[in-house]
C-alpha cells in the first residue's frame, strides 16, 4: 500500500459495532424482533454468528410473512423455524413462537424436542387450528420439557404420559382453549408443586366441567370461560383471584356451590368476579346466600363488573360478598341496567353504597 494510502486507512474512524462488548450485543440482539436480529450478521464478522447465541428467541409468523406468501406461507415459514433452532448454538432459556394464521404447523413437537435438548425454561407457544386434522394439535414432547418454569399454550391438544412426574420447577401455567380433560387437568395442576400463578381460558364447556385446584404454593388464579364447578381445595396461600364466567357456564346454585369456592381461601386478598347467574335469577332467588362461612378479614380489594340489576340473584350474591369483607379498602362496582327506567339504576346503586364503610369506593354507571 502506498503511504497516501496508509494514512487514509489511519485517518479512518474505529469500527464502533465490532468493538462493542459482548453483553452489550446481547441486550441488542434481544431488543430487536428474531428476523432483523439474524440479519445483523452482515454488519461485521464479529456480529456474524452472534445471534446464534441467544438465549431468548421470539419468533412471530407476521414478521416473516410477504406478499408473495400471504396464501401459503407454512412451507416457508417452518423452513425458517428449523434453520433458527438447529443453527443455534447453546442453551435456549426463553422461546415464543406466535403461528395463529398459519395453515397448519406438522413439525411443532421436533421443535418442541430441539428447545428441550437446549434446556428450554420459558415457553410460550399460540399455535393455529388444525384444518387439516379439524382439531388442535397433539404435542406429545411437550412433556419432555422437565426444567420448565413457565409454560404458556393456546390452542392444542395435550394428554400427560401415564408415568409423567409432573414438571417439578414450574412456576406459571397458562392455559388458553387447551383441550385436556378435567381429570388430568387436575393431576397436572397437583404435580407441579412450585406453582404460583395459574391462567385458565376454556371457551367451550368439556364433557366433565369440574376443575379440582390442589396447589400450596398458588398465589394468582385467573379463571375466564365456561365451567360449572371450581374446586379450590388446597390453596392457602391464593391472594389474588379473578373469575371473568362467560354465558353458557352452568352455575346453578346446587352445583356451583358459590359459598363453598371461597371456603379455602383464608389469604385472599383481591378478588376480580364477573358473575353470570341469569339462568337461576328467576327461578331460584331465594337460594342466593347472605354470608360467606367466615369473615375474609384479609381482603382490600374487590372488582365486581357487569352487575346486571335485573338478575336478583346476582345483585344478593353481591351484597353476600360485601357483608363477608368487613376490611375492604378498595371497591369497584360496574352495573347495567337492561330495562327502559333510569331509576331503578339510581335505586340500586343507593342500596349498593349503603353496605359500603371504607374510604376508597368507585360506582361506575352504565
Amino acid at each position: 500500500m502506498s503511504p497516501k494510502g496508509r494514512r487514509r486507512c489511519r485517518s479512518l474512524p474505529p469500527d464502533i459495532l465490532s468493538n462493542l462488548p459482548d453483553n452489550i450485543i446481547d441486550v441488542i440482539l434481544i431488543c430487536l424482533p428474531c428476523k432483523e436480529a439474524v440479519r445483523t450478521n452482515i454488519l461485521s464478522k464479529k456480529w456474524r454468528y452472534h445471534w446464534r447465541r441467544l438465549t431468548e428467541l421470539t419468533i412471530d409468523q407476521s414478521h416473516w410473512s410477504t406478499e408473495e406468501d400471504l396464501l401459503y406461507p407454512t412451507s416457508k415459514f417452518l423452513k425458517i423455524v428449523y434453520q433458527l433452532l438447529t443453527l443455534h448454538e447453546g442453551p435456549i432459556t426463553k422461546f415464543t413462537l406466535n403461528i395463529t394464521k398459519l395453515r397448519s404447523c406438522p413439525e411443532i413437537d421436533f421443535f418442541i424436542y430441539l428447545l428441550s435438548m437446549n434446556g428450554i425454561q420459558h415457553l410460550v407457544l399460540h399455535l393455529p387450528w388444525n384444518e387439516d386434522e379439524g382439531e388442535a394439535y397433539k404435542l406429545s414432547s411437550l412433556f419432555t420439557c422437565l426444567q420448565l418454569r413457565h409454560l404458556a399454550l393456546e390452542n392444542c391438544f395435550i394428554h400427560p404420559p401415564s408415568n409423567f412426574q409432573g414438571f417439578d420447577r414450574l412456576i406459571t401455567l397458562e392455559l388458553c382453549d387447551v383441550t385436556i380433560s378435567s381429570e388430568l387437568l387436575g393431576s397436572l395442576i397437583s404435580h407441579c408443586s412450585l406453582l404460583e400463578k395459574l391462567v385458565l381460558v376454556i371457551s367451550q364447556v368439556p364433557v366433565s366441567n369440574m376443575i379440582e385446584i390442589n396447589a400450596p404454593k398458588l398465589k394468582s388464579f385467573d379463571f375466564s370461560g365456561c365451567i360449572s364447578y371450581i374446586s379450590l381445595t388446597n390453596v392457602p396461600l391464593l391472594t389474588k383471584v379473578s373469575l371473568d364466567l362467560c354465558e353458557g357456564s352452568s352455575l346453578e346454585a346446587h352445583n356451583f356451590h358459590f359459598v363453598k369456592f371461597f371456603k379455602s381461601c383464608f389469604a385472599l386478598e383481591h378478588l376480580d368476579f364477573q358473575f353470570c347467574f341469569e339462568e337461576i335469577d328467576i327461578a331460584k332467588p331465594d337460594e342466593a346466600p347472605t354470608r360467606l362461612p367466615f369473615d375474609h378479614n384479609r381482603v382490600k380489594r374487590l372488582c365486581l363488573p357487569g352487575i346486571v340489576l335485573e338478575h336478583t340473584y346476582e345483585t344478593l350474591c353481591c351484597f353476600c360478598l360485601l357483608r363477608s369483607f368487613p376490611y375492604l379498602e378498595y371497591l369497584e362496582i360496574e352495573v347495567s341496567n337492561d330495562g327502559d327506567g333510569c331509576g331503578d339504576v339510581a335505586h340500586k346503586v343507593l342500596i349498593l353504597r349503603k353496605y359500603v364503610d371504607t374510604p376508597s369506593v368507585l360506582i361506575v354507571e352504565v
